[in-house]
């Protein structure tokens, strides 16, 4: 098992401990691991990354990868899987485009159709859906779905696919599972090496294009906004700077979205003159997610009460 692997497999860990092994022994517990949805300013250069997350998780034929629009409609299934793969708890099988495979010099296991993956938005589900792919949940058996990462512009439905989808984008750079929360918000982050891995396993490296988004940084004023941009650095003035600092380090961070999502499911405090950063009266998961689009450079106001 390859050292990045190694991560999300233990961060999926508690997801396997208590099965049967015959309910093991198919498909179901694998995850996405990692996309790249466009290269140098080319969506003919993408791949989707699946890792197993448990022995016996090869059997991955007949299923499916779709993908949806920015608003979360159906667009169309990208690929329908003829065969298995070789096994292995860490074990990740790769689809990509034939651009892709020549860039990266990486033979990929299957090959998708360039351009088919959706830039700035939207959302990829991968599982066995039949004739309904609309996400409706993830239950963990693959009907209909196994995992889905919904990315970038993405304000579709929710579902328990998703969670919270990630504001960051695979575009110029991949995104990469860190973590197994079951929601996009925390689990994924902007990748700069881009690392695929096929089956055999091989794998190699792809420098980033755009820049990985940088901290957006907040200071106090008494009424106004501004927004200076130099490459790909952001720092944003805004009234009230403590509004979605929830670290207090003067700086909104992924970290302070993370805090704030903590909060938000009960398993850490922020205040919510601090975190309530739509002023609804409560910290919630819409809470971090706004504080999140907003430290990657997202044009989001944060208002709390």
């Amino acid at each position: 098992m390859s050292r990045r692997h190694a991560t999300t497999a233990a961060a999926a860990t508690t997801l396997v401990i208590s099965l049967a092994t015959p309910a093991a022994a198919s498909f179901h517990f694998a995850s996405i691991s990692e996309v790249l949805t466009s290269l140098g300013g080319s969506s003919d250069v993408q791949f989707v990354e699946i890792v197993q997350n448990a022995p016996g998780q090869q059997f991955i034929s007949g299923t499916k990868i779709n993908v949806f629009d920015a608003q979360g409609e159906f667009v169309a299934t990208v690929l329908t899987v003829d065969r298995n793969v070789s096994g292995g708890a860490g074990r990740p099988w790769l689809a990509g485009t034939a651009s892709f495979s020549a860039t990266a010099s990486l033979p990929v296991d299957f090959v998708i159709a360039e351009g088919s993956l959706p830039t700035g938005g939207g959302m990829i589900c991968w599982g066995m859906p039949g004739n309904s792919p609309t996400p409706v949940g993830c239950p963990g058996s693959g009907f209909p779905y196994v995992d889905c990462i919904a990315y970038g512009t993405y304000s579709g439905p929710a579902n328990s696919c998703i969670g919270q989808p990630t504001p960051l984008a695979p575009d110029g750079h991949s995104l990469r599972r860190t973590s197994a929360t079951g929601s996009n918000l925390a689990d994924f982050e902007c990748a700069d090496p881009a690392v695929p891995e096929n089956n055999t396993p091989a794998s190699t490296e792809l420098a980033a294009t755009t820049a990985c988004p940088s901290a957006t940084t907040t200071s106090t004023t008494t009424s106004t906004s501004t927004t200076s941009t130099i490459g790909s650095p952001t720092t944003t003035t805004l009234a009230g700077a403590e509004c979605g600092d929830a670290n207090g380090d003067g700086q909104l961070t992924a970290s302070d979205a993370l805090v704030a999502l903590r909060a938000a499911v009960g398993t850490g405090t922020c205040a919510a003159s601090v975190c309530d950063v739509d002023a609804s009266g409560a910290v919630t998961a819409s809470d971090a997610l706004q504080i999140l689009r907003a430290a990657v450079g997202q044009p989001v106001e944060l208002a709390c009460g």
